[in-house]
């Protein structure tokens, strides 16, 4: 999913609609459903819709977690992938890049609505499948009280399963960096994050 950082770099530069917005969309909605401007009514929809989500987005970056000790981090970054056409990877989706004091960096993603996630609950659901899955580098952990899918071949990265539609994951460059994944992955707050989103 470490495309998925690229995507997002710089999308979340446009200015975050305030409360008050929201609820002057919503009020404009009411007025243009009362007099049967549907069409209006659901453009101003959208809007509130809009400003709600990037709401969310601003809550989950503050719960992105601070860098461990000797790292560095570069600023938060989110999108409503509805509102760019791209809904088909997730819904809500919130990225943070950290580096290392070794250099490494590591990405951190929140996404909410994930189609990845009914896959990887079907992994971690069948003790077939996570035992066949060691023999290719995927293991099935336990992060922040939550199921989670470790991957160390070609790749390091932990993917948490948190609450019902939100998926965690926490990617590195390459296997040797899978210290430094778990490190940055006990430091998240799961539960914060379900709170917000679900």
């Amino acid at each position: 999913m470490r495309w998925i950082a690229l995507v997002v770099l710089g999308v979340f530069a446009a200015a975050t609609c305030s409360a008050d917005e929201v609820a002057d969309a919503m009020e404009r909605a009411r007025e243009a459903y009362s007099r049967g401007d549907y069409r209006e009514t659901s453009t101003e929809l959208r809007s509130a819709l809009s400003g709600v989500s990037e709401k969310i987005i601003e809550l989950l970056m503050e719960r992105m977690p601070t860098p461990p000790d000797g790292w560095q981090a570069g600023e938060p970054e989110g999108l409503d992938s509805g509102n760019y056409g791209m809904g088909f990877f997730a819904g809500l989706v919130v990225t943070r890049t950290y580096t290392t004091p070794q250099g490494s960096t590591i990405d951190l993603t929140i996404a909410a609505d994930s189609p990845m996630l009914s896959t990887l609950l079907v992994f971690v659901s069948n003790p077939m499948l996570t035992q066949m899955g060691g023999e290719s580098g995927m293991e099935k952990v336990s992060v922040c009280g939550n199921d989670a899918v470790e991957e160390t071949e070609g790749t390091a990265a932990i993917h948490i399963l948190a609450g019902a539609s939100t998926l965690i994951s926490v990617e590195g460059e390459s296997p040797a960096d899978i210290e430094d994944v778990r490190a940055l992955a006990s430091g998240v707050d799961c539960q914060g994050i379900v709170a917000i989103v679900e």
